[in-house]
């Protein structure tokens, strides 16, 4: 590896000792990693276009993370891999739970796209804090933590930042670099709003297209979508769960059309006290959550699952219960859907 490529891995931000060893730079703890000012700006040295020494494409691209084992972010095209932006940033995941510093505080930025604040220990009255020696100490204790955990989270946070950039090919990197928001994001080390637009690209959802094209691309790729004879519903569920966040993620709604919400609004509570706004706003939510079921089902092999399509298609109206069970499984963690009797010599794999 050169002196520049050295200088370009940007892995060791986020409290890593033992990815800064590799790259010969000692990791920063606490404001460590603070106060890069432009250093998470894809223009500038460490970045490099993810180093000279990756400028193929496909397979010779490797990013610059040694712990990220090879997978990287490229776009449509670049490579064949339907599942190729979960896999990354599964592995993702895993490294931040294995090198960085409390890392539950930001891991959640791989699942949800999102990083939830810390929240602050609740302060002791003043006689508790004057006549309990036990609460004091437990308080103070909780609070340095808190301030630790706080200092650490923006270090962390620039650091999934920078690792993430760094498994960007160069074609990925030049389309982030041409979105609008790309300057402001990059100077702040926004993580989500990286991984979001990767995700976006790799699904042909470019904010430098014509929206319209991209947004009717979006929507064939959702109502196209379907399980593979050999897929494993796992990697199903994972495809069709991205196809569905990108298309929330610039602005379409699952659920939002009004037959779907006449059909669940017998199921909304109207006696609990909801604003308007707030029963709308949980009429869409279940209308969503019905809707993504349906989908889930519709577009499973029917090898395999055919026959709860089947009894769906059949049952009146007010759907039966069991049905709806049956669909609620196969979108739980678990991915454990069964398939149906008559086609039990079909292993889901």
């Amino acid at each position: 590896m050169s002196a520049n490529d050295t200088h370009s891995n940007p892995a060791a931000q986020g409290g890593n000792t033992e990815q800064a060893s590799s790259t010969g730079r000692t990791a920063g703890r606490g404001r460590g990693g603070r106060g890069r000012g432009r250093g998470c700006r894809g223009r500038n040295n460490w970045n490099n276009r993810s180093g000279a020494s990756n400028k193929g494409t496909g397979t010779s691209f490797k990013g610059n993370t040694d712990g990220m084992k090879n997978n990287v972010f490229q776009c449509h095209g670049e490579n064949t891999d339907k599942q190729q932006f979960p896999k990354t940033v599964g592995v993702l995941e895993e490294h931040i739970n294995k090198t960085f510093s409390y890392p539950q505080d930001v891991a959640s930025v791989c699942r949800s796209f999102e990083i939830v604040p810390l929240v602050q220990p609740e302060n002791l009255t003043k006689e508790e804090y004057n006549e309990d020696m036990g609460k004091k100490m437990m308080w103070e204790t909780s609070m340095k933590m808190y301030m630790k955990r706080t200092d650490l989270m923006e270090s962390n946070t620039r650091a999934i930042y920078a690792i993430a950039w760094g498994q960007c090919s160069p074609m990925m990197q030049s389309k982030l670099e041409s979105l609008e928001d790309y300057n402001t994001k990059s100077i702040a080390c926004d993580c989500v709003w990286l991984l979001q637009e990767i995700q976006g690209i790799t699904h042909r959802f470019e904010g430098t297209r014509n929206v319209f094209i991209s947004l009717d691309d979006a929507w064939s790729s959702y109502y196209a979508y379907r399980q593979g004879h050999n897929q494993t519903l796992h990697e199903y569920l994972k495809e069709f769960q991205a196809l569905v966040q990108v298309l929330e993620h610039y602005g379409a709604a699952l659920g939002a059309e009004a037959p779907y919400q006449d059909s669940v609004n017998a199921k909304i509570m109207t006696g609990d006290g909801l604003t308007p706004a707030k029963y709308q706003t949980r009429l869409v939510a279940v209308a969503k959550k019905k809707s993504v079921d349906i989908g889930i089902l519709k577009r499973a092999d029917r090898k395999r699952y055919g026959g709860l399509w089947s009894d769906l298609e059949n049952i009146p109206t007010r759907e039966d219960k069991t049905i709806i069970r049956l669909i609620s499984r196969s979108i739980q963690p678990t991915f454990e859907l069964q398939a149906p009797p008559f086609a039990s010599t079909h292993k889901t794999r």
